[in-house]
């Protein structure tokens, strides 16, 4: 990725001087918002900020419980706590940080005892840098965060795999999968697969792997499509989360119909 690129989605943190801190109207005691500093003049956006956007009910119910806060404040960075920022995750370890960034403004949740310093975690330029200080961790993780909720048009490909029940014959980095497996075989082989990671009832992410001799065939794509209308038949928004630079996950995500809305996220964890 280009460094352009890299500014361009962590533009906020490039700031030189610390934003204004006060307290966040209508929200608990521990939760402050942080003026979010202005996109610097050379930095071009790659998309428009999109105000507009309706979110899946469930959606804003999963961000508010997985977060602790939501919407974001317009323009500003949040910084809160939540529960779950000392519960065990999908596969057992704590998400010990996160934060969303969207066009319009970010949520940063910290465990509690962190929200004292929230002066200091909320300048800008040294964000990151103070976070990785406060949290060590070898578990960071930037990714391009996308949704898909039942409203939302799904690619109309046909089924590629079986749903396999827990304790089936799996590959061994889908055992931990909470939500459920679904494989694609070809002559008896496992050709490809999807991983469903159930982050609570509001909410459920797509993780999808091809094997390199059955790759650009089509059946991530016909895959994650699949997962994605099982996962709208339990109430649920789907959730595709990528690393910035996949360009083969980009595209499955585009092929089945999860927009890009310009959201990022940031975690750490244990």
């Amino acid at each position: 990725m280009d460094q352009a690129t890299i500014a361009r989605r962590r533009w906020w943190t490039l700031a030189a001087s610390p934003p204004a801190l006060r307290p966040a109207s209508n929200h608990p005691v521990h939760t402050f918002t942080v003026r979010k500093p202005a996109m610097p003049t050379c930095i071009t956006p790659t998309f428009a900020p999109d105000r507009s956007v309706a979110l899946p009910p469930q959606l804003t119910d999963h961000l508010r419980a997985s977060l602790g806060s939501w919407p974001p404040p317009d323009g500003h960075v949040r910084i809160t706590t939540s529960a779950e920022r000392h519960r065990p995750s999908w596969d057992g370890t704590i998400v010990t940080a996160m934060r969303l960034d969207t066009p319009s403004g970010s949520v940063l949740s910290v465990p509690r005892p962190l929200l004292k310093h929230a002066p200091r975690i909320a300048t800008a330029h040294a964000n990151d840098r103070w976070m990785r200080a406060a949290l060590p961790s070898e578990r960071w993780q930037a990714l391009d965060y996308r949704w898909c909720g039942a409203d939302d048009p799904v690619a109309d490909f046909d089924d590629a795999g079986v749903w396999v029940p827990h304790g089936g014959s799996v590959p061994d980095w889908l055992r931990p999968f909470n939500g459920g497996v679904l494989v694609a075989t070809v002559h008896g082989e496992h050709a490809a697969a999807v991983g469903i990671k159930r982050h609570d009832r509001h909410a459920h992410e797509i993780a999808v792997v091809t094997s390199a001799a059955h790759q650009e065939r089509g059946l991530a794509r016909r895959l994650v499509a699949q997962a994605t209308r099982t996962i709208h038949s339990q109430d649920a928004v789907a959730l595709y989360l990528h690393a910035p630079d996949n360009e083969a996950s980009r595209r499955v995500a585009n092929h089945v119909g999860y927009g890009d809305h310009g959201w990022h996220l940031i975690t750490t964890g244990s």
